[in-house]
């Protein structure tokens, strides 16, 4: 299988990209910087260098967990189950 973001060229690389990997358990729907970019486990996915806020969401269990991760040119940076302590939702 293969993802839209995998095809990232070179000149994107250039300008400061680094990659994420996300792993949850439970398996989860993902959003960084508050847009959703799918369900968990992400792959590769490129991002601009600096600290993004990513929140995985499990309606389905109510839970939720974020984290913020800085990325590094050129790296790939992992959030697993050991960063994203999920907790349940607060009921409004």
């Amino acid at each position: 299988l293969t993802s839209p973001h995998r095809n990232i060229t070179k000149s994107l690389v250039d300008a400061g990209i680094g990659f994420l990997n996300i792993k949850t358990v439970p398996e989860s729907d993902i959003e960084i910087d508050g847009k959703p970019v799918g369900r968990s486990p992400i792959d590769r996915y490129p991002l601009s260098v600096g600290q993004h806020k990513v929140k995985a969401l499990n309606k389905e269990l109510n839970l939720s967990a974020e984290k913020k991760v800085d990325i590094i040119k050129n790296e790939i940076e992992l959030l697993d189950e050991n960063d994203l302590i999920f907790q349940p939702i607060a009921k409004e």
